[in-house]
């Protein structure tokens, strides 16, 4: 589920899905049912699958979350 291979078509790994969450956050902080919404509207992930994204990017260090509920790209954040 994480890399495509020959049962898992590129568009539904991790890698894939974690690319359009990450140009989605570009340079802000955003809310994390404004993030699936708007990944929702270009990709159709549930939100399963979302959250599974959202804690393979936390684990490996890409996103960081706010107080207040808020994901920010770690790597750009000041």
């Amino acid at each position: 589920m994480i890399v495509p291979d020959k049962y898992i078509m590129p568009k539904d790994s991790i890698l894939y899905m974690s690319t359009i969450i990450i140009k989605k956050l570009n340079n802000k902080k955003i809310d994390i049912i404004d993030l699936w919404l708007e990944v929702k509207r270009e990709s159709g992930i549930s939100y399963t699958k979302f959250i599974q994204n959202l804690l393979y990017l936390n684990i490996i260090g890409v996103i960081n979350y706010t107080k207040e509920g808020e994901i920010y790209n770690e790597n750009i954040a000041s």
